[in-house]
């Protein structure tokens, strides 16, 4: 049996000692990534992963709003 996590591509945040640090973008990146949809990240194209991901941003949006 293989884990789902085993078979994506996530990134390895850096260790962070300060709450400035969190706000860096080698830290910020990481985190944000590696909760994407499986979906978004393995789009063939960087046109179809900009497509997946504007998707996935307004519904995040739409459901936050609503």
């Amino acid at each position: 049996m293989t884990l789902r996590s085993s078979t994506r591509p996530l990134l390895q945040a850096p260790r962070i000692r300060t709450a400035y640090g969190s706000r860096a973008f080698s830290s910020a990146v990481p985190a944000i990534w590696n909760n994407l949809p499986t979906s978004v990240i393995e789009a063939k194209s960087l046109p179809a992963f900009r497509r997946r991901l504007k998707t996935h941003l307004f519904t995040v949006a739409c459901e936050n709003s609503g």
